[in-house]
């Protein structure tokens, strides 16, 4: 899970606005989780875990100890991110589960929270780590053997030949760690710290660690190379175990596309979910464009812009047809590397009469992301028949 909202200025001190603000973007990716949640938990059950979990944020969120000043910017992040992974812990124990299980869940929050970031942003975060300047101030830092404290933090850089890695980090004292002990979640802790695996993925940092403080180390060893391949281990057996089988799990998804000869812009398109839009629009980039022309619709018709219009649009859809707006595919065709034609059967019901309309869908796709879409229904060969009570 990750924290975009504006972060407080001093230690503990948080105002009510931001408090507010995380609140909503705890919120936001509950709302991505949706489908995982209600899969694995039911819908009841989901909207449970998801109420529990926020009230626990919201509790925990005055305790965290935010770090003063310029270098706190970073840091401030990713204790925003463990805040909400030890909340959502919190509730999966409250209900008799593990922290294995609260894990999981918290890995496909943070690889969503993730996936909706701009690649041009998650290019350029990745890049600022091995910049020129990055280096020279590590450079300084361990010809000084400078003991960095920031906060509850202490660290201490190191510098690579470019061999094994580039530059790194230890940490001999960490504020995530101190927080799990403050909340008396500590045995969480070296799942927490398995949080770099999907931000090291995803900001292409090559991060190489093999022992944590929360495992019970002297210091947590990071080190980054420059276009290598991120190899990160846990001295906790249970917590080796879990990320092991979700790392074979997300490969075997890998590997299943692949062998089913599945165009990975095809892939990309079955995860979205109509019925969820909030939750799957992770497929579309912030700027995308939905043509829509349905004369049985007309306030709906025109072009919805960004992800947002994307949603507003689906709403749109549900509350005109009370709900019964369903789409069920029929083919998937790619044309090239940029497009694809999807044609589907689309039903609803209008005014107690049920629609069936067959449709065409074209979908440009660039840089794994949906830019635009012609949404083509059939109009003159519509299928209408009272409605019997629901679909």
């Amino acid at each position: 899970m990750t924290s975009d909202h504006t972060q407080p200025s001093a230690a503990n001190e948080i105002q009510p606005r931001w408090m507010r603000k995380s609140i909503r973007d705890f919120g936001r990716t509950a709302q991505l989780l949706r489908g995982f949640l209600t899969d694995r938990y039911g819908e009841q059950g989901a909207v449970a875990l998801v109420r529990d979990a926020e009230a626990r944020y919201a509790d925990l969120l005055p305790l965290v100890p935010w770090v003063k000043g310029r270098r706190g910017a970073a840091l401030n992040t990713f204790l925003g991110i463990t805040a909400q992974e030890l909340s959502v812990y919190q509730a999966i124990e409250a209900r008799g589960g593990s922290a294995s299980e609260a894990w999981e869940v918290c890995h496909r929050a943070l690889r969503l929270r993730l996936a909706r970031t701009p690649k041009w942003k998650r290019w350029l975060m990745g890049r600022l780590l091995f910049s020129g300047l990055v280096r020279r101030i590590v450079e300084r830092r361990e010809a000084r053997q400078e003991l960095l404290r920031a906060g509850d933090f202490e660290t201490r850089s190191v510098l690579g030949d470019g061999t094994e890695f580039d530059l790194g980090v230890d940490y001999v004292r960490c504020g995530n760690l101190e927080l799990a002990r403050k909340v008396g979640a500590e045995a969480f802790a070296p799942y927490v710290c398995m949080s770099d695996i999907a931000l090291s993925e995803a900001l292409d940092w090559g991060l190489i660690r093999t022992q944590t403080l929360a495992d019970g180390c002297s210091h947590c060893d990071f080190r980054f190379k420059n276009g290598g391949v991120t190899r990160i281990s846990s001295r906790t057996p249970e917590v080796q175990e879990t990320i092991d089988r979700i790392a074979r799990n997300e490969s075997g998804q890998t590997r299943a596309n692949e062998e089913h000869g599945e165009h990975p812009n095809v892939a990309l398109l079955r995860r979205f979910d109509p019925r969820n839009v909030a939750g799957t629009d992770d497929v579309f980039s912030e700027d995308v464009v939905f043509h829509f022309f349905n004369p049985r619709l007309p306030s709906a018709n025109g072009d919805h812009v960004g992800r947002s219009g994307v949603r507003a649009f689906f709403e749109q859809l549900e509350e005109q047809t009370d709900g019964t707006f369903r789409v069920d595919p029929v083919s998937i065709t790619p044309v090239g590397d940029e497009l694809l034609v999807a044609q589907t059967r689309n039903t609803m019901t209008i005014a107690g009469r049920r629609i069936e309309t067959d449709v065409v869908v074209v979908w440009r796709i660039v840089d794994g992301r949906i830019v635009e879409v012609w949404d083509i229904p059939s109009v003159h060969s519509v299928h209408t028949s009272e409605d019997s009570g629901g679909l």
